[in-house]
């Protein structure tokens, strides 16, 4: 007997949406396959990135009680296999399972009934990994691009929630006087030969928070400085040296506060950031680095 005789398809059409917790199965339609096979579409939506869907499906005849979870089995290339009971490592959206019929239905009086499958989604997380990861990072004050900071580097731990620390600094070079808006603490035969330098340091340090697979949210908080050089020419008695004056006044010391994003692959990975400077200057970092 052939199950194409024994059910109309249009008694498949119809399919009750399934809720579990978050997970939830909907949009459930069917069509028949072959002579003993009935295929059930249904979206699915719910599962966060690290969750995959297993589902069951289950039928009701003429309104009665659920039967199931009925018997399942795969399709490719023309040929069925694979005879299981749940369909497992499903993701949100678009899927289907086959039902193999006479594996579950004796009496196929039934099959003359009303015909009604339910989806049942079962949820399975996967655990988040911890990676260590490195970064060669840079970052600049938009609101003073004189404040440029090319060196510096970002680690951490990524995966779940994780942390990290960070140090950017622009110049090693120091300051051999003091300027305190009248003159130089020292007495000295000098003149400035406009040449400027703007050393900046900070360190910063925050949480790591695991958005995707391989997006993961940073935020965090330190302190930073910003000093203001002038070069000057100095002449005595042993010659000529060229010497950098801090002027003192233009000392900042003050909060650091950042943001933004760590994008990790296998071995790679990259960020963007934006930061803000006691809340009154503005500043952007970008890092690359590896991930192990």
């Amino acid at each position: 007997m052939k199950l194409r005789k024994l059910i109309p398809l249009a008694v498949l059409l119809f399919g009750f949406t399934y809720t579990l917790k978050a997970q939830k199965a909907s949009e459930i339609k069917s069509n028949q396959i072959g002579e003993n096979h009935v295929q059930v579409h249904f979206d699915l939506s719910g599962a966060k990135f690290n969750e995959t869907i297993d589902v069951e499906l289950f039928v009701s005849f003429g309104g009665g009680e659920l039967e199931g979870p009925l018997s399942l089995i795969d399709y490719n290339d023309g040929e069925f296999s694979n005879a299981k009971y749940k369909q497992i490592g499903l993701s949100n959206g678009k899927n289907s399972v086959i039902w193999d019929v006479y594996a579950d239905v004796r009496d196929l009086s039934k099959l003359n009934k009303g015909i009604v499958f339910t989806v049942k989604p079962l949820m399975v997380t996967q655990k988040k990994k911890k990676h260590f990861f490195i970064q060669y990072s840079a970052s600049a004050l938009i609101t003073n691009i004189n404040y440029i900071t090319p060196i510096g580097v970002r680690l951490g731990v990524i995966g779940g929630t994780g942390f990290y620390l960070a140090g950017y600094y622009n110049t090693m070079d120091l300051a051999m006087y003091d300027y305190y808006g009248e003159a130089i603490e020292e007495d000295l035969d000098y003149e400035v030969t406009g040449e400027n330098l703007y050393p900046r340091m900070s360190i910063t340090g925050g949480l790591t928070f695991q958005m995707s697979w391989s997006t993961h949210f940073f935020i965090g908080a330190g302190f930073s400085t910003n000093k203001y050089y002038k070069e000057i020419m100095v002449t005595d008695y042993y010659g000529t040296t060229y010497e950098w004056v801090n002027i003192v006044d233009a000392d900042e010391i003050g909060a650091e506060v950042e943001l933004g994003f760590i994008f990790s692959g296998k071995w790679v990975n990259w960020s963007i950031g934006a930061s803000t400077y006691n809340f009154q200057h503005f500043g952007a970092n970008l890092g690359i680095g590896l991930t192990f």
